[in-house]
């Protein structure tokens, strides 16, 4: 997805909902944190069983590529940052995507 980490609230409300099913939920992008407000691609994990940074070399290296292109962020960083900020639990009946993403799209033009 593409978010601005620092103000995505549609990106702290999907993690804030993807960790009432599953125990690991982690973050990866090109800067390695959230402390930006740049438009960026980032991948958000949610799984059974946390992703190391080996685990995620070793999968690279099957694919033939060096080095992953993103880096995983810290559960403690992730941690600090959904307490910055606004977010909800999404809900079958309740997932304003739209109103969440406008921001990053209207500033994008």
């Amino acid at each position: 997805m593409v978010a601005a980490p620092k103000s995505g609230r549609f990106l702290r409300s999907l993690v804030k909902t993807l960790r009432q099913s599953f125990p690991h939920v982690q973050i990866l992008n090109d800067a390695g944190d959230l402390e930006f407000d740049q438009r960026t691609t980032t991948i958000v994990t949610a799984s059974f069983r946390a992703i190391s940074a080996e685990d995620l070399e070793q999968a690279v290296s099957r694919i033939g590529k060096d080095a992953p292109e993103g880096l995983l962020i810290g559960s403690g960083a992730i941690d600090r940052w959904l307490l910055e900020g606004e977010s909800i639990v999404l809900h079958d009946d309740f997932v304003p995507v739209d109103n969440f993403l406008a921001p990053l799209y209207l500033e994008s033009r």
